[in-house]
């Protein structure tokens, strides 16, 4: 008879356990993969390099607005649906847009009147967080007003 105790065979978890993580961690960057090539990516704008270059030009149009003895403004009339938009007097053929930060397919422009306030309905624009961009020029020199609007 054979008098040596049997060793018995143990499994060590080790091997398993880390096979197990890399295939977890392949299969999880393979589904973020997955995922990644379903998100909508939009730029900011689709000429966000030409903006980009002329970033002090837009810097200087903003100062001069805030500078102006009556800048730009916008009230949003929530029980009217509407928005009021008072340019200054100088401003003529200015233009208001509305740009959205999160889809750029929303985005909208208006024509704004001279020498009047402007109304807006907002029954047309989806609520949310908008961003207006009023530009006008004056005797050759550039404005720009920017306010953030919540329209509900």
């Amino acid at each position: 008879m054979n008098d040596k105790p049997q060793k018995k065979f143990r499994l060590n978890p080790w091997p398993i356990g880390l096979v197990a993580w890399f295939l977890f961690f392949i299969g999880l960057c393979v589904w973020f993969v997955i995922q990644s090539r379903g998100m909508k990516y939009d730029l900011v704008s689709k000429d966000y390099y030409v903006q980009g270059l002329h970033h002090d030009e837009h810097r200087q149009a903003l100062s001069r607005a805030k500078a102006l003895d009556v800048p730009p403004r916008i009230d949003v009339q929530y029980e009217k649906h509407r928005m009021v938009v008072y340019i200054p007097e100088s401003a003529h053929g200015a233009e208001m847009v509305l740009y959205r930060p999160s889809d750029s397919r929303m985005d909208r422009r208006y024509d704004l009147q001279d020498g009047a306030p402007s109304v807006i309905p907002t029954l047309e624009v989806p609520p949310g967080r908008w961003e207006a961009r009023i530009y006008w020029v004056t005797n050759g020199v550039k404005y720009l007003h920017e306010q953030l609007l919540d329209i509900h």
